[in-house]
């Protein structure tokens, strides 16, 4: 496994940022952030009726995925509290080990501040400290612009389209587009 060495860093509305590395300890807070933004963002494929973990389930989660080589859970804090998360998990077969993919939130009001663009970038130095993993990989909703728009900033390029992917209560359907970063151009 690659250490992830803590970063420190000021949003841009002067808030102090923590970034560093989740543990098992971490679980209780990290189990209340990703209730709070899966019952109250759009963007996701887990509905909140689906998501009924436990704090011990969650420490369980998070330690199992920082027990596994190439796989990294980041939180971003302030004040003590979870603000943003973001899990990378590698391929677990042999010929899609040197990819991984990741997941990305930020509490609602610290969005715009520069926090999960801080996320990115420290996975992928972290990932390029790595010398198994490649390739970063992600899906987003077609109709997250300011996710895409972010993306594309730190040089992720569509690479696939997946029509009506995701079908909303309502009978809507969402496109999910793929994209991806391969580190060895950097």
């Amino acid at each position: 496994m690659v250490f992830f060495k803590e970063a420190k860093f000021v949003d841009t509305v002067n808030r102090d940022i923590i970034i560093r590395s989740a543990n098992g300890e971490d679980a209780k807070e990290v189990l209340n952030f990703n209730q709070e933004i899966i019952n109250t963002e759009p963007y996701l494929l887990t509905t909140p009726d689906e998501f009924k973990l436990t704090i011990e389930q969650e420490q369980e989660w998070i330690e199992n995925i920082q027990q596994k080589l190439n796989n990294l859970i980041l939180i971003a804090m302030h004040k003590g509290e979870v603000v943003g998360t973001l899990d990378f998990h590698c391929g677990h077969k042999r010929r899609l080990e040197h990819i991984g993919s990741f997941g990305m939130s930020v509490r609602r009001e610290y969005r715009g501040s520069g926090i999960g663009r801080a996320l990115l970038h420290s996975l992928i130095e972290w990932a390029l400290r790595n010398e198994k993993i490649e390739k970063i990989n992600l899906e987003v909703f077609s109709n997250n612009h300011r996710a895409i728009e972010l993306y594309k900033k730190i040089g992720f390029v569509e690479e696939s389209l997946l029509k009506n992917q995701v079908k909303l209560n309502d009978n809507e359907y969402i496109d999910l587009i793929g994209m991806g970063l391969f580190l060895k151009t950097l």
